[in-house]
């Protein structure tokens, strides 16, 4: 990655343009954090577009397809405020629907002067979890949001795997699968997804549930 959010300024997107090209040109391949214009810009030398969460929507989905880039995600969640909901969202049933191949987020430890002290800054401190010891990490709330949110993307992806096999649940998880899509595709629609927004209501936990079920049944049978 050789530029982080070149398309901020002018100057960042030259700078930019020099260091993809000196990286493909040495058989690397470039991941950057982009937006539709960078990425339209750079696209010869673009292999992975890692877009913020901000600037998803189908359009942009389809264009990152269609140039035969790799389409990931960052900066979603609660990103903007803790927000546990939001971070099981983001990392699971959002990126699973928008296809992204990679989910993560600008940082993950971010403390101002003391990280256990919201007191001492102008922000509050921005940490899925907190130092704890030497060499441990306490997790909070939104590090589980997290993980169960990449639990939701597993079940999903397994439920997929059922609805082409030959499984008599097959038609089920197909069912599953295009309601859960199909209300984020409305979502997307209608939104540009931000971090200041809540996950759509209701939240699809039921479908999942059923997914789990869907899964789980098949996995003993």
């Amino acid at each position: 990655m050789p530029s982080d959010e070149a398309y901020a300024s002018e100057e960042g997107l030259k700078i930019a343009e020099v260091e993809t090209k000196i990286v493909k040109e040495a058989g690397g391949k470039v991941a950057m954090t982009t937006d539709q214009k960078e990425a339209e810009r750079l696209d010869q030398w673009l292999d992975v577009r890692v877009y913020g969460a901000g600037f998803v929507n189908n359009e942009i989905i389809r264009h990152t397809l269609k140039s035969g880039d790799t389409f990931a995600l960052y900066n979603g969640g609660s990103t903007c405020d803790p927000n546990p909901a939001a971070d099981r969202f983001f990392f699971g049933i959002f990126a699973w629907a928008t296809g992204a191949k990679g989910v993560f987020q600008w940082a993950y430890q971010w403390g101002v002067y003391d990280p256990l002290d919201d007191r001492d800054g102008n922000q509050h401190d921005w940490c899925y979890t907190f130092p704890r010891g030497k060499n441990f990490c306490a997790p909070t709330p939104n590090w589980e949001a997290v993980r169960e949110g990449v639990y939701d993307w597993r079940y999903l992806l397994a439920v997929e795997q059922i609805a082409k096999s030959n499984s008599s649940h097959a038609q089920k998880a197909q069912r599953l699968l295009n309601e859960a899509r199909k209300e984020i595709d409305e979502f997307l629609a209608q939104n540009t997804y931000t971090c200041y927004r809540q996950p759509p209501s209701p939240y699809p936990y039921t479908r999942l549930l059923s997914a789990y079920s869907v899964s789980y049944t098949h996995l003993r049978a």
